[in-house]
């Protein structure tokens, strides 16, 4: 009866035992190998801001927001910017209606830009919130955000942007994976 007892107590621990040794293997291989040893790259285009910001000025309707800094007037290069949102944003197809295109600007537009805006860019929504343009120059310690593209998900949270010589394709990528992998907006 003893030894019958005594095998009983082996067969528990060997099931326990095995239970827990993958467990054991993986803690002793995280710590033993160097932490360069795990990649830590991103696949993100864009440039992420850390931590992300909240802006609540801004509705986001549950939707993605496509942030565009403008100024008072428009030069070539945020006509071209205007240009990459707006094809970006048709690129996605039935993603589409979940990203939404915002211009905001500091000030007042001149009459030109309205007039550009209300011809060629009917879906873009217009904001003049200076706190808005702050807080994101703030955010990203540059004074010269003029043209960029943030990145805000449907909570609010803005945490990535794009600068001129970036913007399209990458942008276009980040989207498709974001969308793709969120459940929100």
């Amino acid at each position: 009866m003893v030894e019958s007892l005594e095998k009983g107590h082996k067969e528990l621990l060997a099931i326990v035992g095995i239970a827990f040794l993958p467990f054991l293997i993986a803690g002793v291989l995280f710590i033993g190998f160097p932490s360069d040893e795990i990649p830590d790259d991103t696949v993100n285009e864009g440039l992420l801001i850390i931590p992300p910001i909240q802006i609540e000025a801004l509705e986001s309707d549950g939707k993605w927001l496509l942030i565009h800094i403008v100024t008072e007037r428009c030069s070539d290069e945020c006509r071209e910017v205007l240009f990459l949102t707006k094809q970006s944003r048709k690129a996605l197809g039935k993603n589409a209606a979940r990203v939404r295109r915002i211009a905001v600007a500091s000030h007042e537009l001149t009459e030109p830009f309205m007039q550009l805006i209300m011809s060629e860019h009917k879906s873009l929504s217009l904001t003049v919130d200076s706190q808005v343009v702050d807080a994101l120059s703030s955010a990203i310690q540059n004074d010269a955000i003029a043209n960029f593209v943030f990145l805000m998900d449907p909570l609010g949270n803005v945490m990535m942007y794009y600068t001129t010589e970036i913007l399209g394709k990458p942008l276009l990528q980040d989207l498709r994976h974001l969308l793709r992998v969120s459940r929100i907006g």
